[in-house]
């Protein structure tokens, strides 16, 4: 309950809620991580446990799990502890973890007759520690993985926005800078949408998007096209703009001219201003 969830989806109208508190009592004191919830495999197994008990497995569903092993104290199982890659409390060691508690999902998740017809999106809210410095940069700290995986549906015959798919086109797609926001639209996509849009998001395969992703950070104002970043304050004044490639331990300036920068200061501040309306007249769209 510390994050809010369960009044959040209350809200979205989804149906059931599976918290700490759900968790089977029995199995509590043996999978708790002393922290912050239940270890990641352990808790994947209850989450299809649940999955088992939706009303009509046979129509669709959407399901969501938030997983917490790979977050500080970094804690992992005791039967774990010295036998993974990376030091003892690092993330890498907790990463190792939560790669053997998908494995373990995975395995289970292939046994139910939901498993095929299914998609499974797995991404992550925000990177942690590490060796790089990219990774502490405006850029690299929203970096985030993305992986869509369909055991059975032909992802590339139901995107009917190209006409011609190849694996060329497909990997310039999803090479774009996208955020979080584009998620839901590039699953639309996937499934037969044409460029659907929903807020500021849009599909990763609509080949007229250019790919970008905002953020506020400081009383800073950024968006983020890879490797360009540049930072608006809040009168829209331009603060900073530079590149930085992930094997870059410091960013390059550039100078605050031209298209790339015209393009990413007149989006941003579109998006501010747009957003700003939203709010104060309660619009959604």
């Amino acid at each position: 309950g510390t994050m809010g969830f369960q009044s959040f989806l209350k809200q979205t109208g989804l149906q059931q809620y599976h918290g700490i508190s759900q968790y089977p009592e029995p199995l509590y004191k043996r999978d708790f991580d002393g922290n912050w919830g239940i270890f990641d495999e352990p808790y994947l197994q209850h989450f299809i446990q649940c999955l088992d008990t939706i009303n009509n497995p046979n129509k669709p569903f959407f399901a969501s799990v938030f997983t917490l092993s790979s977050h500080h104290p970094y804690t992992i199982p005791e039967k774990y502890l010295n036998k993974l890659p990376g030091d003892p409390g690092t993330v890498q060691h907790t990463i190792a973890y939560a790669d053997i508690a998908l494995k373990e999902f995975f395995k289970t998740a292939a046994t139910k007759p939901w498993f095929k017809n299914t998609i499974f999106i797995i991404t992550g809210d925000h990177t942690s520690h590490s060796d790089q410095e990219y990774f502490y940069s405006q850029s690299g700290h929203y970096e985030v993985p993305l992986l869509i995986h369909s055991p059975d549906i032909d992802l590339k015959y139901n995107l009917t926005s190209l006409t011609k798919i190849s694996d060329s086109l497909i990997l310039n797609a999803t090479n774009k800078t996208i955020s979080q926001c584009d998620i839901l639209p590039t699953l639309w996509s996937l499934l037969g949408a044409t460029n659907p849009r929903l807020g500021f998001g849009r599909s990763a395969f609509d080949t007229d998007y250019m790919g970008y992703s905002t953020h506020f950070d400081k009383d800073l104002y950024y968006i983020v096209q890879y490797p360009c970043v540049l930072a608006l304050n809040e009168k829209g004044q331009a603060v900073d703009f530079h590149k930085q490639l992930r094997n870059d331990r410091k960013a390059t300036p550039i100078n605050m001219k031209g298209d790339q920068f015209n393009w990413m200061r007149n989006t941003l501040m579109i998006q501010m201003n747009e957003y700003s309306r939203r709010i104060r007249q309660n619009q959604w769209e």
